[in-house]
């Protein structure tokens, strides 16, 4: 996706069709691993992260197993 703005991670999952974000929300909380760039969200301030130009960002869904 591309924006003319700066836009925050919360924006950014704020414009995702209602299913997609229902798969990201869960309770309130985010239920999935976000990485921008290849790194935890959270090391660039979580949902109110800024995304810059040719930021990647990965949407990565828990999993189960053993």
């Amino acid at each position: 996706m591309e924006f003319k703005t700066p836009i925050t991670l919360k924006r950014l999952i704020e414009s995702f069709p209602e299913e997609a974000r229902r798969l990201i929300y869960r309770e309130g909380k985010v239920n999935i691993v976000i990485l921008i760039n290849n790194r935890p969200m959270e090391e660039f301030g979580g949902l109110s992260t800024v995304l810059n130009e040719n930021d990647v960002v990965s949407f990565i869904p828990p999993v189960g197993g053993g």
